[in-house]
C-alpha cells in the first residue's frame, strides 16, 4: 500500500515551475497531497512583502487551511514534508499533529535558517516547540550553527539535481547557442563582475530576477536575454552554453549552491568560486573550474574559449562526478525521510519534564474534570456506547489509536516492557501444560505482546491464536505480523480444541461478556484464564473515561504527554459482570477453580478486580 504523504510547494506553481520533490515523490510510489503555497505564482505579493518585511508574514492564499483539510481528510498520513515554511502557523502543525498523529513532520530548507533574513516569528517559533521529527539542511558549515541554536534531530545534505528536469547526458556534438551564460538572481556584485566581464570582450547572457532594473548597464542591448527560467527551458540554457557562471550567495555564506549541481548535470561546463564544499564535491577536477578572483576567470575564460577540445573533456568529466557522487532529488528523497541515521531518534511521544510545568497541570486538572463528567452508569450497553458514540466515535476500535499503539509495540525494543500486568499467570500456566507444542487462543491480545515473552520464557512450539478488533486486525494483515493468527471474533473459533484460552482485561469491554464467557467454557479447553475481570455483585455499565497515552504498552502508558494527540480524549462502554454467575457457568461446564488472584484493574461503583484459572475437570 502506498504511504501517504502531504508536502508543501512554496516558491513552485502548478503549471510555470515544477517542485523537484513532489516529482520524486511522484517516482517513488508515494501517494502525495500537495499544498500550494500559491498556485499561480511563486512570488509573495505586495501585502505580503509588507509583512514579510515585518517578519510575522500574513497567509491570504488560505495555506494553512489547506495543510489542515489534507490531514483532517487523511488521518493515516505517514508523513508531512515542509518546505521552507515561511508561511506555516505553529498552530497549524500542531492542528495537523492531532489529526494525523503518526505522521512524521519532516522540514527541509535550502537556505541558511540561522540567519534572521531567512526566519520569521512564526517559523522560529515552530523551531523552539521541536514541532518538527526531523529537520534536512545543507551541508555548509555556517548552516551548522542552526543545530547550537535548536534542539532537533537534524541531517545535513547537498545540494541535488532532479532526473527528470535537470539531466541531459553530454553530448560531444552538441549545438551551443550562447558562449558565456549566467542563470541566477541579481545582486551588486554580480553586476560588478558581469559587466567587468563584459569589458573585457566576453560575450555575456543574462536570465533571472531583478535583472530587467540594471540591463541598461551592460553595452550589448541583448545581454539580458529575460526573467526567470525554469524547468525544460532552463536545463536547455545551461545545456547549451559553453561555459556558465554560478556564484554563491554571500548574504547566506553559500559554500555551494543548487547550479553547482544542476549545470553539471545538464551537460554544461561550469566556472564558479572556490569554496571548501565545492573542493570536497568537485575532488580533482576543482582545480579546472573553480576561480578565486576576477583575474582568475577570466584566465579560465579564455583558455576554454580557445581549447574546445579540453573544455569538452573537463565538461563530461565533472558531470561523471556529479552523477557518480551526488543523489538526484529522486534518490534522495528516501534519505530525507529515513530516521535510522539519526543521532537522536525522537519518540512519538515524549517523556514527561520533571520540573513544575503549569501548563501541564491544567492538562491534568482538565482530564480529572472530564473523568468526572464522562463516567456515567448507564442501564444497556447500547444505550451508553450511544452516548460514547456521540462524544467521541469509535473509540475503543479507532483506526488511529490503534496504529500508534502498534508504533509504540514496534519501536519498543524491550519486549519485556510490553507484556501485561496478568502476563505471569498465563506464564505459570503453561508451565503445567507438559506438551512440546501448545494450542492457545488469547482474547483480546493487541499484536502478541505476552505471545512474545511467553516465547523468550519458556522455549515450547507455539500455535497462537489472538482474537481482536476490526482495526488490529486490519494493521496486523498490513504489517505483516505473522508470529500469531490474528481474527476477528467468529464463534467457530472457540471450537479447535486449544489447550488453553486467556483473556486480560478484555471482557468488561464487551457487549455481552457472559454470552461470550458460556461459549468459552464451551470450547472444553483444558485451562480458561480469566485475568482482571470487572466483578461485580451488582452489576452496571458505565461509560469509562480515557485517553491515547493511557492505553500504551510502555511505561509511558500513565503519564500526561505534552504532544496534545497523546491527550486525545476517548470513551467507550464497560461492563460489570458476576462473578458468582461465571463460577455457575463453569461448574455446569466440568469446570473448577484451579488458581485465584486480586485483580490489577476494575472500573464504575461498587465493583471489584479479579483473576481466575479454571481446569477442565
Amino acid at each position: 500500500m502506498k504511504k501517504k504523504i502531504l508536502i508543501t510547494i512554496p516558491n513552485a506553481n502548478v503549471k510555470s515551475k515544477i517542485s523537484f520533490w513532489k516529482l520524486a515523490l511522484k517516482k517513488n510510489n508515494y501517494r502525495i497531497f500537495p499544498v500550494y503555497q500559491w498556485k499561480k505564482r511563486i512570488r509573495p505579493n505586495f501585502f505580503e512583502k509588507v509583512f514579510e518585511k515585518l517578519k510575522i508574514p500574513i497567509d491570504i492564499s488560505n495555506f494553512n487551511k489547506n495543510m489542515i483539510q489534507v490531514a483532517k481528510s487523511n488521518a493515516d498520513l505517514s508523513f508531512i514534508f515542509i518546505e521552507k515554511g515561511w508561511y506555516i502557523y505553529p498552530s497549524t502543525l500542531k492542528k495537523i499533529r492531532n489529526l494525523s498523529p503518526l505522521a512524521k513532520i519532516i522540514y527541509f530548507s535550502n537556505d541558511n535558517m540561522i540567519l534572521s533574513h531567512n526566519n520569521n516569528f512564526f517559523i522560529n517559533r515552530i523551531f523552539k516547540l521541536s514541532i518538527f521529527d526531523k529537520i534536512n539542511l545543507i551541508n555548509i558549515p555556517d548552516y551548522k550553527k542552526f543545530a547550537k541554536k535548536y534542539n532537533s534531530n537534524i541531517h545535513f545534505t547537498d545540494k541535488a539535481y532532479s532526473e527528470k528536469i535537470h539531466f541531459k547526458k553530454f553530448n560531444y556534438k552538441q549545438k551551443y547557442k550562447y558562449d558565456i551564460s549566467f542563470v541566477g538572481s541579481c545582486t551588486l556584485d554580480r553586476v560588478k563582475l558581469l559587466t567587468s566581464l563584459e569589458s573585457e570582450g566576453f560575450k555575456i547572457n543574462i536570465w533571472g530576477y531583478g535583472w530587467e532594473n540594471y540591463a541598461n548597464q551592460f553595452k550589448r542591448k541583448n545581454t539580458y536575454k529575460g526573467g526567470e527560467v525554469f524547468n525544460n527551458r532552463y536545463r536547455d540554457i545551461l545545456a547549451s552554453s559553453r561555459i556558465n557562471l554560478s556564484f554563491l550567495r554571500k548574504i547566506n555564506y553559500d559554500t555551494q549552491t543548487s547550479r553547482s549541481i544542476e549545470i553539471p548535470a545538464a551537460g554544461g561546463l561550469i566556472l564558479t568560486e572556490y569554496s571548501s564544499t565545492h573542493k570536497r564535491i568537485y575532488g580533482n577536477l576543482s582545480k579546472y573550474i573553480l576561480f578565486r578572483n576576477r583575474n582568475d576567470l577570466i584566465n579560465k575564460i579564455k583558455l576554454y574559449s580557445k581549447n574546445e577540445k579540453l573544455r569538452k573533456k573537463i565538461t563530461e568529466a565533472v558531470q561523471n562526478k556529479i552523477i557518480k557522487n551526488i543523489k538526484s532529488y529522486e534518490k534522495k528523497i528516501d534519505d530525507i525521510l529515513n530516521f535510522d541515521n539519526l543521532d537522536v531518534n525522537k519518540k512519538i511521544f515524549k517523556n514527561s519534564k520533571k520540573k513544575f510545568n503549569f501548563s501541564n497541570v491544567l492538562k491534568k486538572l482538565s482530564h480529572l474534570i472530564k473523568r468526572f463528567y464522562y463516567t456515567k452508569e448507564f442501564t444497556s450497553y447500547d444505550h451508553c456506547k450511544r452516548f460514547c458514540n456521540k462524544k467521541f466515535s469509535n473509540s475503543y476500535d479507532n483506526l488511529i489509536l490503534q496504529k500508534i499503539r502498534y508504533k509504540n509495540f514496534f519501536e519498543t525494543s524491550n519486549v519485556e516492557k510490553l507484556k501485561s500486568t496478568s502476563f505471569f499467570i498465563l506464564r505459570n500456566i503453561v508451565r503445567k501444560i507438559k506438551k512440546n507444542k501448545i494450542k492457545i487462543l488469547e482474547l483480546g491480545g493487541g499484536y502478541g505482546s505476552d505471545y512474545l515473552n511467553l516465547k523468550k520464557n519458556i522455549r515450547k512450539k507455539y500455535d497462537y491464536n489472538i482474537i481482536e478488533t476490526s482495526s488490529v486486525v486490519k494493521i496486523a494483515k498490513e504489517e505483516n505480523l505473522n508470529f500469531c493468527k490474528f481474527s476477528k471474533f467468529s464463534k467457530q473459533l472457540f471450537k479447535l480444541n486449544y489447550d488453553l484460552i486467556y483473556t486480560s482485561t478484555t471482557l468488561q469491554y464487551l457487549k455481552n461478556p457472559m454470552q461470550i464467557i458460556k461459549i468459552l467454557f464451551k470450547s472444553s479447553a483444558k485451562f480458561i484464564i480469566l485475568a482482571n475481570n470487572n466483578f461485580s455483585f451488582n452489576p452496571k455499565i458505565f461509560s469509562q473515561y480515557s485517553f491515547f497515552s493511557q492505553n500504551l504498552f510502555t511505561e509511558e502508558r500513565y503519564q500526561l504527554q505534552h504532544d496534545s494527540f497523546s491527550n486525545k480524549t476517548i470513551l467507550y462502554p464497560n461492563s460489570q459482570f458476576s462473578e458468582l454467575k461465571i463460577l455457575e457457568i463453569a461448574k455446569e461446564s466440568g469446570y473448577k477453580i484451579f488458581k485465584e488472584y486480586n485483580g490489577v484493574e476494575n472500573h464504575g461503583k461498587n465493583s471489584y478486580s479479579k483473576s481466575i484459572v479454571f481446569k477442565k475437570i
